[in-house]
């Protein structure tokens, strides 16, 4: 659909009485699609994750004196840049050995790498829980038992040493016997079966 300024009267423009048209240079649109035939074809979802584009901007950029780019981390599978941390956190474990087929990954529920941890256990055929914050919002609730993740709802309004609080140690620790990841200072993820990285779980390259 084309919309034209909409003339109040014969001969008017709703812009001003000094409104010139201005003709828009066809460079500013690509000339069509990019051909359906040069698409990548992946063997899994995971590698989806990682390489998100960079893209330039021009027009806020007008003024600067530099380029300026963008990266879409967003393009991520799971929406953020938290899925590669996910992969690369169970990537780790798993060639540390802290992980086998009956473990499971249990993670505080901070929304971004619930999905990033799920997205990557299910592939790995692992079995997930979450202990979900009382302000995650109901479509990553919704993503996260789409991914076959056992959400347990935690809470906010106990003491942070009580069982049930959303970011307790324990309240992960008593949800199940398995791989416990949750939010280490700073919002940096770690693992409470040390891995064999820095302690914050790393998020690996992105090249």
């Amino acid at each position: 659909m084309i919309v034209t300024p909409r003339r109040t009267c014969a001969g008017s423009d709703p812009r001003g009485p000094h409104a010139r048209r201005r003709r828009v240079p066809m460079s500013l649109l690509p000339p069509g699609f990019r051909d359906p035939s040069e698409s990548a074809v992946y063997d899994s979802i995971l590698d989806l994750i990682g390489s998100t584009p960079l893209v330039r901007l021009n027009v806020l950029t007008q003024d600067v004196p530099a380029a300026v780019y963008v990266k879409l981390d967003h393009f991520n599978v799971g929406g953020s840049s938290k899925d590669r941390i996910g992969l690369h956190i169970l990537r780790e474990a798993l060639a540390a050995g802290e992980l086998d087929g009956v473990t499971r990954i249990v993670e505080t529920g901070q929304g971004n790498t619930s999905l990033g941890l799920a997205l990557a256990g299910a592939r790995a055929g692992l079995a997930s829980t979450v202990i979900a914050k009382p302000d995650l919002s109901p479509q990553k609730l919704n993503l996260l038992r789409m991914l076959g993740v056992e959400v347990i709802p935690g809470r906010f309004d106990v003491d942070h040493d009580d069982p049930e609080h959303a970011g307790g140690r324990d309240a992960a620790r008593g949800a199940a016997s398995g791989h416990v990841v949750e939010q280490a200072a700073g919002g940096r993820e770690q693992s409470r079966r040390p891995l064999p990285v820095d302690g914050t779980g790393g998020v690996g390259p992105d090249a």
